[in-house]
């Protein structure tokens, strides 16, 4: 872990983009609300989304993945299950980092939150196939095949994923701020260039 300066943070900008350097709330405050979101609201989510999302997909499985909306409510529910999941260990590691000065490394939970804009995707896919069965049933089950949906779904997560654990873990770097007006030291995670390993 590098060690680096409030000031020095703050002056390269070019390369980085600092959380928690210059906020209109206080140090203080902000970890009192980071520490309650992380300790209070992610851990509940967890508690009731992934057992919900479980059931959910376990019904709809069962239910058969041939039609339509069965298959996109499954998926759906698979990509939130991974979601809440990788939120839920990023507030671990949050807190680790915040609260006990245990250092992980970010870049493993910064690749798979990919699969938040992979729900995001699956929750169109299935808004515009509902509007679709509705403005036009007949051409809906002529033009939107199972399978097609399967795989507009297969590929769109992969890809999202993928350029999320290739391009957005490597740009997240955490470095140790050594404050000088209080002689204290903190973690920041920023965001770099993209540069080779």
């Amino acid at each position: 872990m590098k060690t680096a300066t409030e000031s020095q943070v703050k002056e390269d900008t070019e390369k980085m983009l600092v959380k928690g350097v210059d906020n209109i709330i206080s140090n203080e405050v902000s970890l009192w609300i980071i520490g309650v979101i992380n300790v209070g609201l992610k851990p509940l989510l967890f508690l009731f989304g992934f057992p919900g999302n479980i059931l959910c997909a376990a019904v709809f499985y069962k239910l058969g993945l041939r039609e339509r909306i069965n298959l996109c409510v499954f998926a759906l529910a698979l990509t939130d299950l991974v979601t809440i999941t990788v939120t839920f260990c990023g507030g671990v590691e949050r807190v680790f980092r915040e609260f006990l000065g245990v250092e992980l490394n970010i870049q493993y939970f910064t690749g798979p939150t990919g699969f938040l804009w992979a729900s995001m995707f699956v929750s169109t896919i299935i808004a515009c196939e509902r509007c679709f069965c509705v403005v036009s049933p007949f051409k809906a089950q002529r033009y939107i095949k199972t399978s097609t949906t399967a795989v507009i779904i297969t590929v769109a997560t992969v890809v999202l994923v993928g350029v999320f654990s290739a391009i957005v873990g490597p740009k997240h770097k955490a470095v140790t701020v050594y404050d000088l007006a209080t002689n204290t030291t903190r973690s920041v995670v920023y965001v770099t260039r993209w540069e080779k390993n």
